[in-house]
């Protein structure tokens, strides 16, 4: 129809495409807001869409793309009727044999509305019930893409289900609608008109559209004498007042009322299992619209927990929309939960927290960061807000003068073990790593510190030692103590020095530390491994012998002490704590029990060399 011409609901408008859109026609429906399954809406809708196809064939187009019309925010069309609206006039369409150029229908679906992945999967329900001539679809989770589905309709012409945006489609025609009037609030209108630029809309506003005057309330009641009807309106009801010359008049008129209103109305209940993934503020926004679209609202009261919605169509489908929406948006972060949850257990994103201690992030900054969704940044364990530079993996908060910056590192666990988060990141099949501390860390200043209490010599290396064996089963043992010494301090995890030999300093870095050694030095409180208090004990030439360069190593232990007692010279294995419970023994042994200087041990799993300090 030509732009001069004054348009009816039903008719189309052809506009030739900017070469800003990939197609070289643009078909605009005029449509009218949905009015019921019988209303003049659907019939509209299904002209128009009849008419645009028959212009393809016209106009020899190979090619059309359409959108899901109707559900937006203008036409207000529930979203299933909308689809069956479409699909069965692309139908008959096919139906019909007269395709003639036409090869290729396209439906588009846009992805994120709140609608989107829901009108996917009804298209696709409609076209498997409909047009049963080949074509299938795989579905992958709903947080990736979702596939297209191509299916042959009568006459040759393939249709096609296209998950993306209908601007980017390079189809012969794109098909669109508007009310000719509000081109800016209806989402696809939005979409295409701001690609096309203000000419196509220029031509859409030149357009004469016939206006609808409203409709009065008022109903004749069939008698030979004038009668009318007069309503007044106060909070969402109305008073209907009837005149006419006899009853029965009156009569049929308020039957014909009730009719025409029952026609108007329906219900819908929703289950209880409708309802679980519905938040608090799913439940005041359901409310809010109800009052909004005078609904009336009613609970269960036999305990299944549903809850009945009627009223007008419109505002009843409107509920539903809304409900649908919120269903999809729980089940969307339930996935995402679901997501966060199994990441977590295989991948650790941590921070270097102000105390330079590594700490590891939530679960939800760890899967932004895995997934490099740091456009909104990412909010650490204590809830602050983080801005994320990803190539230098560092994150900044505060202002430019008063700037804080933390670096970030991302680590991968293995499948039965979890780094230490002050681990570096190990190769798929590394078991061992000895990492170089650099001078400049904060790790390296911790360490060297502890050690120069007591010492004064000079601290020449420190090397962090990442056994994956070893630690693997210093944790499990550190488990077991710490479950079994619940009540009484736990695992009593202590940072002890072991002085060693440039002999045996490989095969503990290797093979951990081994008992059955005991005795090379002392054993003046058991059969066990020594572990001092104080670095300068452990520095002694007699523990850390000097090499031929006068350079001597000494280890930095996790020891495991638990609940300790005296040790003595005899003893190869802690003693019971009571005679009535001889297998409850004592994890340690001290050389005093008051401010010990010494702890022995006598479980090689106790003990995990955690660094090397070369010293000289």
């Amino acid at each position: 129809m030509a732009a001069n011409c004054t348009l009816a609901p039903g008719d189309v408008l052809q506009v030739d495409a900017p070469p800003s859109l990939g197609c070289s026609k643009l078909f605009f429906i005029e449509c009218l807001p949905w009015d019921g399954v019988r209303g003049q809406s659907v019939q509209a809708l299904g002209n128009g869409l009849r008419r645009c196809l028959d212009l393809c064939v016209q106009h020899q187009l190979g090619s059309v793309a359409f959108p899901v019309i109707g559900p937006g925010i203008v036409l207000k069309y529930p979203l299933r009727e909308a689809i069956q609206v479409l699909t069965e006039n692309i139908r008959q369409f096919g139906l019909s044999a007269f395709a003639g150029s036409l090869s290729t229908i396209h439906i588009v679906i846009k992805p994120g509305y709140p609608y989107s992945e829901e009108c996917y999967h009804d298209v696709y329900k409609y076209l498997s019930s409909n047009m049963n001539q080949g074509g299938q679809a795989i579905f992958r989770s709903l947080t990736s893409d979702l596939d297209d589905i191509t299916k042959t309709v009568g006459g040759g012409a393939k249709l096609q289900l296209v998950f993306g945006d209908i601007t980017n489609e390079k189809t012969d025609a794109v098909v669109n609608t508007t009310d000719f009037t509000n081109f800016r609030k209806d989402g696809v209108c939005k979409d295409i008109l701001t690609v096309a630029g203000p000419e196509v809309e220029a031509q859409l506003k030149a357009v004469p559209v016939p206006q609808l005057l409203p409709v009065q309330p008022l109903l004749s009641v069939p008698t030979p004498q004038l009668s009318t009807l007069r309503t007044t309106s106060t909070s969402q009801q109305s008073v209907f007042l009837f005149l006419g010359l006899s009853r029965k008049n009156i009569d049929e008129a308020m039957t014909k009322l009730k009719d025409l209103y029952q026609a108007q109305c329906s219900n819908h209940t929703f289950t209880k299992e409708e309802l679980a993934g519905l938040t608090s503020e799913d439940m005041e926004d359901l409310k809010q619209l109800v009052k909004d679209q005078g609904l009336y609202m009613q609970k269960d009261q036999s305990g299944q927990g549903s809850l009945t919605v009627s009223g007008l169509k419109d505002g009843v489908n409107q509920v539903m929309q809304m409900i649908h929406a919120s269903l999809h948006g729980s089940l969307r972060r339930e996935v995402r939960v679901r997501e966060e949850e199994d990441l977590y257990t295989r991948v650790a994103w941590c921070i270097l927290g102000h105390n330079s201690n590594w700490e590891r992030l939530p679960k939800t900054a760890n899967h932004k960061l895995e997934n490099k969704d740091i456009a909104g940044g990412i909010v650490d364990a204590q809830g602050i807000q983080w801005k994320v530079d990803q190539q230098r993996t560092e994150a900044t908060r505060g202002m430019i003068w008063s700037r804080q910056t933390a670096k970030l590192k991302r680590l991968v666990n293995l499948p039965d073990f979890t780094l230490p988060l002050y681990w570096d990141n190990m190769a798929d099949g590394e078991v061992l790593k000895v990492v170089v501390l650099q001078p400049s860390s904060a790790e390296y200043h911790t360490v060297k510190e502890a050690f120069k209490r007591t010492v004064t010599k000079t601290v020449m290396k420190i090397e962090r030692l990442q056994n994956v064996h070893l630690r693997r089963v210093y944790e499990a043992q550190k488990k077991h103590i710490s479950d079994k010494n619940s009540q009484e301090g736990g695992a009593g995890e202590k940072l002890l020095y072991h002085g060693t030999t440039e002999g045996s300093c490989d095969s503990i870095i290797k093979t951990g530390f081994n008992r059955r050694f005991a005795g090379q030095n002392a054993t003046s409180y058991g059969h066990g491994t020594y572990f001092a208090v104080r670095a300068s004990y452990s520095a002694r030439p007699t523990y850390s012998r000097p090499t031929a360069d006068g350079t001597q190593l000494m280890f930095v232990v996790r020891v495991l002490t638990g609940i300790y007692t005296l040790g003595q010279s005899d003893m190869k294995v802690p003693p019971p704590r009571s005679f009535l419970q001889p297998h409850d023994r004592y994890d340690s042994v001290v050389d005093r029990i008051e401010n010990p200087s010494m702890y022995v041990v006598f479980h090689d799993n106790q003990a995990y060399p955690d660094y090397l300090i070369t010293f000289k």
